[in-house]
């Protein structure tokens, strides 16, 4: 009689972004380790990978006959991967249950008293231990495994020695070459695929609100073979895989990832896939990520350059650990490719512990006048289960104060009302931070965000900032204590956004949900843009914003605005405002813009210079300035637009349409 084989289900859950799911990785490694380098390898069948949300019922009915199911949990699929797991053991006691990933704590004794339906945690890499689980439990016995945790049948928490890191990487089989993925790929013809790919593997940083490190826990940075990783490149692109993202928490580290950057922008240059390339930056090389990056952008792998500073505040650097960071090469970084012409984005985290809102938006707005004119992501912060931060006594030092809020997905579709929300601890408050504080900050990220970044009023911003030298610091105090009086209009704004803060103290995801629109969630900024954008109200919007920079000119620089005088001052805000409401992408029957306008101001040569990272003076001609909007492409429908300018186009600035001068049509267009 044949012996039936031990079934094995290996559960990655992943988000899904755009019909695009995740090859999961981390359970093929897995696998593929197994079945490459162990004698028990014959003895298990491995079911088809979970790899992306479902109802917990289509879950439970494709894993039913496992005999064993392993975890691999991350803030994103914590919650349901424990809902599975009490499913399958309610159905299945004798099954049994591993769960590792960086959401199972260090320190897993109440995590497993408190889910007695996972049998064992598993911690750092995972290779080794799982492998040699899989072997002791054909014995029927859990044997010595180490890197893990669990609970004996006497209640005793086991806890095994941490086994040292894999030194030779390449003593791991590639998941990829070695065809655990092709079934699943097959199995799922409609899929389109992200590949989540290792060019090295650790961390050199200790980031406190990272768990990086702990992950891989090891300081020590090991390699996969250039060889290894051209193969795996070929056999992306022979699957047509058009995203790869790297998991790397340092590409351009090392000498040879240029290269590497290369080797996957000439496949592409040769098949068409990958299409892009998502890796995360080096710190502190900069000619080395000045290098890397060009590349990625030649070679069209990459629709910009991400700069996460995080913070500006040396304090807050010196508590998170990142001092040793050199802010210095992220601004170096800036002004070359700003010269170059490469898009960037900029990172920053809200309330790192030493963070006030005084040192939060002096950072915000030096980010700007410094060069970063497109894009700045503002994360709130969250902590892991595994970082530094999560710590007790750190938490302490601090005075750390948080928030359990629902996990929703930035431009995600609203799941269905059965399934199973995940949960993330947000930070509202420090020691230096009050939650009024905490509240204060966030609205001055969305009203930036709204301002300048969908650029609402970016032209008029950037003019009085770069032409007349108005501080953005100045400006962003103004309109954040707006008067209801004066300017109800900004003042509403500031309101909402104060009220969708405190509406996340108080437990609401951090994102807006509409039915209407796509039926997907909306970053706050976002949200209001939308509604200006459907619902009309720019021209008292306009009309504000216009009075507002006059006032705060006179009141902050007398001798300026004596200077041009207030009639000049009135004329150049107004005019700025026009320049940017005419070049505002709008949907379909809102534009009420003119296609070719003139303003006797050079408004268009100071906000070209401006966001260029130079400077040029403001100039009165009587015979003015013509300009020529050019719009690129319409939208027939709110549906089209609200996907191709705010979600797909937010990170590329199509906000703005590009514009030339009428008296030089053969100047070189301005894309915004």
């Amino acid at each position: 009689m044949i012996k039936a084989k031990k079934k094995v289900s290996l559960i990655q859950i992943n988000n899904s972004f755009s019909n695009q799911n995740y090859l999961p990785y981390s359970a093929g490694i897995l696998r593929s380790y197994f079945t490459n380098k162990s004698d028990a390898a014959s003895e298990y069948q491995f079911l088809p990978f979970i790899y992306k949300r479902d109802k917990l019922g289509n879950i439970i009915r494709a894993i039913e006959n496992a005999d064993i199911v392993g975890l691999s949990m991350y803030a994103w699929n914590t919650r349901i991967s424990l809902s599975i797991a009490k499913a399958f053991k309610e159905i299945n006691p004798r099954g049994f249950v591993f769960a590792g990933g960086p959401s199972v704590p260090d320190n897993a004794e109440e995590f497993l008293r408190e889910n007695p339906y996972i049998d064992m945690a598993l911690h750092n890499e995972g290779e080794i231990a799982v492998s040699i689980l899989l072997e002791e439990l054909l014995k029927e016995h859990r044997g010595e495994i180490p890197n893990s945790t669990y609970i004996d049948d006497g209640g005793k928490v086991i806890i095994s020695d941490r086994a040292p890191r894999i030194r030779d990487l390449e003593e791991i089989p590639s998941p990829f070459l070695s065809g655990v993925f092709d079934k699943l790929i097959e199995s799922n013809p409609t899929e389109q695929w992200i590949g989540l790919w290792e060019t090295n593997r650790g961390c050199p940083f200790s980031c406190t609100y990272c768990d990086w490190g702990s992950a891989t826990s090891s300081k020590q940075i090991g390699q996969f073979s250039y060889e290894r990783l051209e193969e795996e490149v070929k056999w992306f692109s022979n699957k047509k895989v058009e995203y790869l993202f790297c998991c790397d928490a340092n590409f351009g580290m090392f000498p040879r990832d240029p290269k590497i950057a290369e080797m996957v922008g000439k496949m592409k240059q040769k098949t068409g896939y990958p299409h892009a390339l998502s890796v995360q930056n080096t710190k502190n090389s900069t000619e080395r990520s000045y290098l890397m990056q060009t590349i990625l952008y030649d070679y069209g792998l990459s629709r910009g350059v991400t700069l996460s500073m995080q913070t500006l505040s040396e304090e807050a650097l010196s508590n998170i650990k990142r001092s040793n960071i050199k802010l210095s090469s992220y601004f170096e970084l800036q002004k070359r490719f700003i010269r170059d012409s490469v898009t960037t984005y900029s990172d920053l985290i809200l309330g790192l512990p030493g963070e006030t809102y005084e040192s939060f938006v002096e950072g915000l707005c030096k980010l700007i006048e410094s060069g970063q004119h497109n894009r700045i992501q503002f994360n709130n912060l969250s902590i892991l289960p595994n970082a530094e931060m999560a710590r007790p006594e750190y938490r302490e030092q601090y005075q750390i104060k948080t928030v359990f809020t629902d996990i929703v997905n930035r431009h995600g579709f609203k799941d269905s009302d059965e399934d199973i929300a995940e949960r993330q601890e947000l930070v509202v408050g420090t020691n230096t931070l009050s939650i009024e504080g905490w509240i204060e900050i966030r609205s001055a990220s969305w009203l930036v965000a709204f301002l300048y970044f969908d650029k609402v009023a970016q032209i008029p911003l950037a003019t009085f900032n770069g032409g007349i030298g108005l501080p953005l610091l100045r400006i962003v105090g103004a309109f954040m204590n707006a008067s209801a009086e004066k300017y109800p209009v900004l003042a509403s704004i500031v309101q909402k956004l104060r009220e969708n803060a405190n509406a996340i103290v108080n437990g609401a995801p951090e994102y807006l949900h509409s039915k209407d629109w796509l039926n997907i969630y909306w970053i706050v900024d976002e949200y209001i843009f939308i509604e200006f954008a459907t619902n009309g109200g720019f021209d008292s919007l306009y009309g504000e914003i216009s009075n507002l920079l006059v006032s705060a000119t006179v009141e902050s620089l007398p001798e300026i605005a004596s200077h041009y005088g207030i009639k000049s001052l009135n004329e150049i805000a107004e005019e700025s405002c026009l320049f940017n409401f005419n070049l505002l992408n709008l949907p379909a029957g809102q534009q009420h813009q003119k296609s070719s306008f003139k303003t006797f101001w050079n408004i268009g040569d100071v906000y070209d210079a401006r966001i260029h990272g130079n400077f040029t003076g403001l100039e009165r001609n009587s015979e003015g300035f013509g300009v020529e909007v050019r719009i690129e492409k319409s939208f027939s429908s709110l549906d089209d637009w609200l996907r191709e300018v705010v979600w797909y186009g937010s990170k590329r600035g199509r906000y703005l349409h590009s514009y030339q001068k009428l008296a030089d049509r053969h100047s070189k267009l301005v894309s915004l």
